[in-house]
């Protein structure tokens, strides 16, 4: 999955950098600067003007040594304050935590995992801005990283560009909070979609495969992901956490824990070919 934003002094508006920033909606109307930015962390603005006064640290959680030492030479080599950690353990024991900064954690640790690790942090109260490594992002990950309160996810392998621009991001000192003008977008692009389109959306949202959303809709495998292809692009975005934003601001896809609510069942049948 790629992230490829603005530079980490500039504020990008939409949340997963310019890859997840629709240029225009289908009507033809760019969508509004707050538009989901935040919704993972009501918290932001207070920790925004927190970050103003302090130095950010990046703290990176990534147990493999090669990988490790590769992302903190790029944000070293970016100007970046980073420091690593071999193990939850050592990194959960850190004073710096107090302070403000970002934390980019791989998914895949032995103790705890990423996505455990930002439960403790919110449950101390931390104010790191959180970014999660995945060996494979799909939809199950996305939901259950933003409910977790992550910023991103960066699907490996990754590319400098992609992790320094994640980081800009996480690292923005202000942003506006998600109005209901953005909301209001996120419902009409989807509402645009073809039929087809939202038949589609509702099986990605719902955790399933291209085959199984396939032999549910009584399409082929193929149209499937020509479908996914045109509504991805519709909605602006690139990577399945920004169709798990969208969704989630157009009111398809809850943020608290459950199933996700999805308006339109899937129908149930036997496959025939629709092309």
């Amino acid at each position: 999955m790629r992230n490829v934003i603005a530079s980490p002094t500039r504020l990008d508006p939409w949340p997963g950098g310019r890859h997840d920033r629709p240029g225009v909606s289908a009507a033809g109307v760019p969508p509004p600067h707050s538009l989901i930015r935040r919704i993972a962390d009501p918290e932001d603005q207070t920790r925004a003007s927190v970050r103003a006064e302090e130095p950010a640290v990046i703290h990176v959680l990534v147990e493999h040594a090669s990988e490790r030492e590769r992302i903190l030479h790029v944000l070293h080599g970016s100007g970046h304050q980073a420091r690593g950690y071999t193990n939850a353990e050592t990194f959960l024991a850190d004073a710096a935590l107090a302070g403000s900064g970002c934390l980019v954690v791989d998914q895949a640790l032995c103790s705890l995992s990423g996505v455990e690790v930002q439960r403790v942090l919110r449950a101390q109260g931390s104010r790191l801005a959180a970014i999660l490594l995945g060996d494979r992002v799909d939809v199950t990950l996305a939901i259950t990283a933003m409910r977790a309160g992550f910023r991103d996810l960066i699907e490996k392998p990754w590319t400098d560009q992609a992790l320094l621009d994640s980081v800009g991001t996480a690292l923005a000192r202000s942003a506006p909070p998600p109005d209901e003008v953005g909301f209001a977008w996120a419902r009409s692009a989807v509402a645009a979609l073809s039929r087809r389109e939202r038949d589609v959306l509702d099986g990605l949202v719902a955790g399933l495969s291209n085959k199984i959303i396939a032999r549910r809709l009584g399409i082929s495998h193929r149209t499937v992901e020509n479908h996914r292809a045109r509504l991805m692009e519709r909605l602006g975005v690139s990577s399945i956490s920004g169709v798990v934003r969208t969704a989630i601001a157009a009111g398809i896809l809850r943020m608290t824990p459950g199933v996700p609510r999805i308006r339109t069942p899937m129908p149930e049948g036997p496959p025939r070919i629709e092309e």
